[in-house]
């Protein structure tokens, strides 16, 4: 039903993981025009990680 039960933060990932949501957060910042604060969600289900 696409809703978020459960929040774990800060999360326990591999530094792999670490590093590959870092940079598709700030490929997906740097891409927006503006300034201001920007938030990047991301989730990582038993289905991708």
């Amino acid at each position: 039903d696409n809703i978020c039960h459960i929040v774990n933060a800060p999360v326990d990932v591999p530094d792999k993981v670490q590093k590959q949501a870092s940079d598709v957060a700030l490929r997906a910042v740097g891409s927006l025009e503006g300034a201001g604060v920007f938030a990047v969600e991301l989730f990582l289900t038993s289905s991708n990680g």
